[in-house]
């Protein structure tokens, strides 16, 4: 059965890449000894990384099927390049985004049992940059694209598209609540909300009580009904 989980994302048990196939002698050594290794090695990495890095494997076979080039490992440069060249066409990413898939690459060799390759070698390197850039020159013309930090307008223009919304005053309740929240503390929200919609950490949260009351002002409704109190 799956370990607890941790609030980084991370498992007392193997739900990683990492088998035993992965260390070339590991059949040598007992079960126990075996399995300790693995699992250290399967914790290296959040288990939302090993999510995306899934990703990137499957992306790797959908590359492979469409140009028709087997992305064997050790991948070589123009193995790399190809697989830039298809992150760029066909998936739309960024420089940056690019660059940790081929960080994701990287680990897929480990987890393969090959030394880690050189998988940036300067013409690499030098494709990855140009894309940056350009993505960086398409972000400062086009301001729809800024992430603009969140202020009290943002606030003010939140609590009227919620009120404006089909939404049940319970779930803008919520989000008003997370909200505020986050801006007053200065949280993210990944740091107030759990990582899975139907699972929290309870050795992980924010919280010290159990009965949690969420006071939600809304300005309507504080003039004629004052504070509405929920409790979850």
């Amino acid at each position: 059965a799956r370990g607890a989980q941790k609030y980084a994302g991370f498992y007392t048990s193997n739900i990683g890449l990492y088998s035993n196939r992965t260390f070339g002698n590991l059949h040598l050594l007992s079960p126990s000894l075996a399995k300790i290794l693995v699992d250290s090695a399967n914790n290296s990495l959040a288990t939302s990384t090993w999510k995306n890095y899934m990703c990137v494997k499957r992306h790797l076979i959908r590359c492979q099927q469409m140009t028709g080039i087997r992305m064997s490992f050790p991948m070589k440069t123009d193995h790399i390049l190809v697989f830039i060249g298809y992150l760029f066409d066909k998936r739309k990413v960024s420089g940056k985004t690019a660059g940790k898939y081929i960080s994701a690459i990287r680990t897929l060799h480990l987890v393969e049992g090959y030394n880690e390759p050189a998988l940036r070698p300067a013409i690499v390197k030098a494709v990855l940059k140009g894309k940056a850039n350009y993505d960086e020159e398409v972000k400062r013309l086009d301001p729809t694209k800024r992430r603009l930090p969140v202020t009290l307008d943002v606030l003010k223009l939140l609590k009227v598209t919620l009120a404006m919304s089909e939404l049940t005053e319970k779930k803008r309740a919520l989000i008003s609540a997370v909200s505020l929240i986050c801006f007053n503390g200065c949280l993210r929200v990944g740091e107030v909300l759990a990582k899975e919609s139907r699972r929290i950490d309870p050795l992980n949260t924010l919280l010290k009580k159990v009965n949690i009351v969420l006071l939600v002002f809304f300005l309507s409704a504080q003039k004629k009904n004052g504070p509405r109190v929920y409790r979850v």
